[in-house]
């Protein structure tokens, strides 16, 4: 049986041939019209782009067939050539296609099969099936198109290896360590891709390969081995700010901290100069000055007219000519030439595009899922190493308080580890931020970005500083308005989870905070990075650069608890190891080092300023990472135990469909709750079974498998039918299952899916029953004691109706590809109503400004059209055909202009769900990943919207007479053409 899909492309190409009279098929010339109207309605049906079928559009990408080819005949070979000349035609750059290049290679090449078969008699539909289940194949395959010696390195970059040594595309955080544990060397010439920011993180982050190649391959004592960074002029002045904010710090006019620090310690005479700080710490060239940015690293700017750079490349001591071209209006690829000769082809359109998310990353694989439960007073480790580490993760920690956590300094990994660890964002949803060096702030962002608003504790100078590099990587006016700062004060103690919290500023190169909290008679302390050394804090006062109370602080603020958490590193930067090893046993017996990569068995003491001392290294370790490695510190049986009470009942009133229960309905609930200890791989609940109990999971991890029926070739070759189980997700502390057993409406609900223990696994249960008695004023056999109409029973109805849509069609659109599976039930009940459509009917007018409204499609085929109405106001011009899962309107709801567009039933049936602004706006705020990935959208349409206008525009310039299908099967008629209206395919 032909999928649906399938069906829709048949009907595409096969209305495409018939429509299509001004030429003939000639099996053996192989015409390349014929393969210019099939690589059209290809193109067109997998990137839902139909801006491109006219008739202007035809006669070039024939031309182009035809000179890659022999006159009037196709080529054998696609050429790299041939691909990116095609892209670069007027209605392909019209708008932004994510991997034109992929699709455009492999829609030639179905075209080019297709015509290849073709007989006199016409293409039969056997045939093109074969080649369209090919196209559907190839295409379903997120990679990016390239040619020659291009590898990926990692996700958000690609490398290139030739004559002239290896040029990296794309800087994601951390790149250098992909290099280093791949066995490569670190490149020295990076380019910039055209998106510099990656749906969740920036994909520019230059502040690494600058160390490295600065520090480590000694370009600070050649010039010629500095790293060099290529991009436009937009690009590099975007990156540049990034890193002044990590290298150099916050200017004089964007440092606070006279008014940070708390009154009282400020009256004790405690004061910071970071100037003078900072310029005991920081590197000087040989003149004794601090340099500027472009000491440390090239920066190389494309040529913006012609959209290309040259430059030289020493390698294998000779000089290599390298030349760089932009390939298309909106810098979707990139071509590589070498001495003159093109080398290699890069479709970087692809790099901004949010990859579907895995159950866990690749880093995460292996990771044994546990029933973790986190301590009442605990740390567990994400990462424990530093930014040059191969084989370590940078260091972040979670801090646990009454089993809620608080992120410090999240790696880039974080939101896969949670993840792979069981645990739900909601309990983590704190976050302190230490300072703005980018092995420190790179995974922030992604955090902030994952779901609801988070709340971020450090100072006003810190996060000023953050927010000029995110604004300048994003793009955005103020990425502050995706997270709510909670500013700190120096020297005054602030709750956060419950426990006290004081913060004061280290000693580094920037504005770096540290901290120590108390609970319940136990402490944690963490050093961040600094620099830490009792002779040279002496040194320091009598220098002037610090004062007595700032020097008793930097000695004594961390070692004042049960926990220590010291950094070590590089001096003076950092803290030399001897330093630590000199404490006292009872201090290191309480310390974890981190921002360490491993500890030696001997270390040099400073004797004096001439000589050293091997002294051999105890007590010192690094912690464990991991869930199962948590260090926890015992506050007593009693807090234990009412900590667990009050955060058990706190995830239940965070269910989503309680949300609007009154406090004593909410009691009366969490009263009725029985608790269930289950087993690892036990059944809970089977499909199709009536659902008796709703389910929130206090502990432990389960898997949700749904039955399907597949196909399948039996031994005889005979097609049969079988059942198989399909994961749909996974769940953890927090979430919750079974809300059939919720449904007023039906008694007899059944449930829609089984639901497995991957761990062992504590639930707590509502019974229906008690739920209907507490709730609708139901007795037991369910006689009706009260009426009561609940808003909580429409979300059921809604969540019930549409919740499959949402799952398996609206999550692969782009404009909701951020949602997380939780967020499935929200989009669900906020869906206002079903809206039916015949063919042709018109849903939205452009120009309508009266019903903001944005529409999800359900069911059929609706195509977007547009008009010029200065040239041809009544004749539209298709430009976008979309499909169930797919939505529009979202321009006019989100910024109150009027429609830019109209949208029109192209199927005999189309079934649209709507939208409205208020709900969605609610969600919006309270959802930061689908804050910011509509708002993203949504901004990247407005700026396609004047490139199609142009388009619609010259299009509307050659209308004609209205276009008449012409009669006949799937043969081609030979009939010549006398109108000139434009080709629209389908």
């Amino acid at each position: 049986m032909q999928s649906r899909a399938l069906d829709s492309i048949l009907t595409i190409l096969t209305d495409s041939l018939r429509s299509c009279s001004d030429f003939s098929l000639d099996p053996i010339e192989n015409s390349a019209r014929c393969v210019a109207i099939i690589f059209l309605a290809c193109f067109s049906t997998k990137t839902k782009v139909f801006i491109t079928n006219d008739l202007e559009t035809l006669s070039q990408v024939e031309n182009l067939l035809s000179q890659d080819g022999k006159r009037g005949q196709c080529p054998t070979k696609i050429s790299d050539e041939l691909v990116c000349s095609i892209a670069e035609l007027p209605s392909f750059a019209s708008c932004l296609i994510p991997n034109a290049l992929f699709f455009i290679f492999h829609c030639l090449h179905a075209a080019i099969r297709v015509a290849s078969s073709q007989k006199r008699k016409g293409v039969t539909e056997e045939e093109l099936e074969s080649v369209l289940n090919f196209l559907e194949e190839v295409t379903n395959v997120r990679e990016p198109y390239w040619s020659g010696p291009i590898q990926r390195l990692e996700e958000g970059a690609f490398t290139y290896d030739g004559p002239g040594g290896i040029l990296q595309i794309g800087i994601p955080p951390e790149t250098i360590k992909a290099s280093m544990l791949q066995g490569k060397n670190v490149p020295q010439v990076f380019v910039f891709p055209p998106p510099i920011y990656k749906s969740d993180s920036s994909i520019v982050e230059v502040e690494f390969p600058v160390y490295f190649n600065f520090f480590i391959k000694n370009a600070f004592k050649n010039p010629e081995f500095r790293v060099k960074f290529i991009g436009t002029r937009d690009q590099i002045d975007r990156a540049k700010i990034a890193f002044n904010e990590s290298m150099f710090g916050p200017g004089p006019q964007h440092i606070y901290v006279k008014d940070e620090i708390d009154p009282e310690k400020a009256a004790q005479g405690y004061w910071i100069d970071f100037h003078k700080e900072r310029n005991f710490l920081a590197y000087k060239d040989g003149g004794g000055k601090q340099p500027s940015t472009d000491h440390f690293a090239d920066f190389i700017y494309f040529d913006e007219e012609a959209r290309s750079v040259t430059f030289h490349q020493k390698h294998s001591e000779r000089n290599v000519d390298i030349k760089i071209e932009i390939q298309w209006h909106k810098g979707g690829g990139l071509r590589i030439f070498e001495e003159g000769e093109h080398k290699a082809t890069l479709d970087t359109s692809f790099f901004g595009r949010r990859q579907e998310r895995a159950s866990f990353s690749e880093e995460f694989q292996g990771t044994s899922r546990s029933a973790f439960d986190p301590p009442v007073l605990g740390v567990t480790f994400i990462g424990t190493s530093h930014g040059f580490d191969p084989k370590g993760r940078t260091t972040g920690f979670i801090v646990w308080v009454n089993g809620k956590g608080v992120l410090v300094d999240p790696p880039i990994q974080t939101g896969a580890f949670l993840r792979a660890s069981g645990i739900h964002r909601k309990f983590v949803n704190k976050a302190i931020l230490t300072h703005c060096h980018s092995d420190h702030d790179s995974g922030l962002l992604s955090r902030i970005l994952e779901g609801e608003k988070i709340e971020v504790y450090t100072t006003k100078t810190i996060i000023e500083s953050y927010k000029r590099k995110m604004n300048a990587i994003t793009g955005r006016k103020d990425i502050g308005e995706f997270f709510v700062f909670k500013p700190v004060p120096i020297g005054r103690p602030v709750p956060i989870n419950g426990a006290m919290w004081e913060f004061d500023y280290s000693l580094h190169t920037i504005p770096t905070i540290r901290f120590r909290l108390s609970y319940n008679g136990k402490s944690i302390s963490y050093s961040s990075d600094t620099y830490y050394s009792p002779r040279g804090y002496t040194q320091l006062v009598e220098q002037g650069v610090i004062n007595y109370q700032r020097d008793i602080s930097l000695r004594l603020f961390t070692f004042c608890a049960d926990l220590i958490i010291h950094e070590s590193g590089v001096p003076p930067i950092h803290t030399d190891l001897s330093e630590l090893n000199d404490l006292p046993d009872n201090v290191k017996d309480r310390m974890l080092i981190v921002h360490c990569s491993s500890i030696p068995e001997y270390v040099n003491k400073a004797i004096d300023k001439d000589r050293t001392l091997k002294v051999k290294v105890t007590k010192l370790r690094i912690p464990e990472t991991g869930v199962d490695k948590t260090v926890s510190l015992s506050v007593g049986p009693y807090n234990e135990g009412f900590s667990k009470a009050s955060r058990v009942f706190q995830t239940f009133c965070s269910v989503f469909y309680f949300r609007k229960l009154t406090p004593p309905k909410l009691n009366e609930l969490f009263s009725s709750l029985e608790e269930l200890h289950v087993l690892e791989g036990a059944t809970i609940i089977h499909q199709g079974q009536v659902a008796d109990k709703f389910y929130l999971i206090e502990s432990g991890q389960v898997d949700v498998y749904t039955e399907i029926v597949v196909s399948l070739t039996g031994e005889n070759g005979n097609l049969c039918q079988a059942r198989e189980s399909k994961l749909l997700l996974s769940l953890v502390r927090g979430d919750y299952f079974g809300e059939n057993a919720l449904y007023y409406g039906d008694r007899h609900s059944k449930t829609l899916a089984s639901v497995v223990a991957a761990t062992d696994c504590t639930f707590l249960v509502l019974p229906r029953s008690k739920f209907l008695e507490i709730i609708h004023g139901q007795d037991k056999h369910g006689k009706q004691l009260e009426q009561l109409q609940l808003p909580m029973q429409v979300d059921l109805d809604n969540v019930r109706k549409y919740r499959p849509f949402v799952r398996d069609s609206l999550m692969k659109s782009f404009l909701f590809s951020s949602l997380q599976s939780d967020q499935i039930e929200e989009i669900a009940s906020i869906i206002d109503q079903e809206q039916f459509f015949s063919k042709d009917d018109v849903i939205i007018k452009q120009g309508d400004d009266d019903d903001p409204s944005m529409f999800l499609i359900k069911d059929g085929q609706v195509r977007l059209e547009k008009t010029n109405p200065d040239i041809n106001p009544v004749r539209p011009v298709e430009f976008l055909r979309l499909g169930p899962g797919d939505t529009f309107g979202e321009i006019a709801l989100i910024t109150g202009l009027a429609r830019t567009a109209s949208a029109v039933a192209h199927s005999e049936s189309v079934v649209v769900l709507q939208l409205r602004r208020e709900p969605l706006f609610q969600l919006m705020d309270l959802y930061q990943n689908m804050r910011f990935h509509i708002l993203t959208a949504v901004e990247q349409r407005l700026h396609d919207t004047k490139a199609i206008d142009q388009q619609i525009s010259r299009r509307q310039t050659f209308v004609g007479s209205p276009r008449k299908s012409s009669p006949g099967g799937s043969a081609i008629s030979t009939r010549n053409r006398t109108d000139t209206d434009p080709l629209l395919l389908g």
